[in-house]
């Protein structure tokens, strides 16, 4: 059985938006015992609207009472889209098409026939 080199602190948060549940999510803090400070593991719940970011800032009583840190970005993901959108659009439009291809064939054809030797 391997040693257990960390104590990990989490935090179970119901996500909610007009009073209906959207999702559960767990920020949580990573204590390693050779290291002097926690590692921070942020829950993050992306939609198409919005990422939403909680972080678990602290906690009193034994985890009875917890302070967390909210943070809502609009849009996130729209950003990925649209980089992905840019990328596809890019390679369409540098792909060449199929009558430029047959051009530039006929073209280095006609000249290995002009460039080949005569007997």
């Amino acid at each position: 059985m391997p040693a257990q080199n960390h104590t990990k602190v989490l935090a179970t948060v119901n996500v909610y938006r007009d009073g209906r549940l959207l999702g559960v999510i767990t920020p949580e803090k990573d204590y390693h015992h050779n290291q002097s400070e926690p590692t921070t593991e942020v829950a993050i719940r992306t939609t198409l609207a919005e990422d939403l970011y909680v972080i678990l800032a602290g906690w009193e009583d034994g985890g009875a009472v917890a302070s967390f840190k909210v943070i809502i970005n609009p849009l996130v993901v729209w950003l990925w889209i649209g980089g992905a959108v840019l990328t596809a659009g890019t390679t369409f439009a540098l792909w060449p098409s199929a009558q430029e291809v047959r051009r530039q064939v006929s073209r280095l054809a006609t000249a290995r026939v002009g460039s080949a030797p005569t007997g």
